[in-house]
């Protein structure tokens, strides 16, 4: 297959995802994109030739260009959510994504209101004569 076809078996996806799916604009482009953004590598040939080692290489390489693993993780479901698609329509017999694990995300603390924030927070309810209010 040729690039060609590989855009022509995305855009496929991409319909599906509106059609079944639901997917919003800002969704099918992100996929496009990050599917646009993987076929363009230069050790992959054609969407149906593809191996779980190309991918694994693939996210190595978004990892070496600090890319973050969020970014990485989107790219690995648009990637997991096509083969599947591609599978499930018998265009290819098997989805190189299964066996792949995706990036741990790093946890975020809390938020925190600093000290000034709470007194601005405590200084408008004083002035309040709702019940809430008075209740907080």
């Amino acid at each position: 297959m040729s690039k060609a076809e590989d855009g022509y078996l995305i855009e496929r996806f991409l319909e599906m995802l509106v059609a079944e799916r639901g997917a919003s604009p800002h969704t099918v482009e992100n996929y496009r994109r990050d599917l646009l953004h993987f076929c363009a590598e230069k050790r992959i040939k054609s969407l149906m030739d593809v191996t779980p080692e190309a991918i694994e290489k693939y996210l190595a390489s978004l990892h070496k260009e600090a890319y973050s693993p969020k970014t990485i993780a989107r790219r690995l479901s648009a990637l997991r959510q096509c083969f599947r698609f591609l599978e499930e329509e018998k265009l290819r017999s098997d989805n190189p994504t299964v066996t792949l694990e995706t990036p741990k995300q790093p946890k975020s603390l809390p938020k925190m209101l600093s000290g000034e924030e709470i007194a601005q927070l405590l200084a408008g309810l004083e002035d309040s004569e709702q019940p809430e209010a008075i209740r907080l």
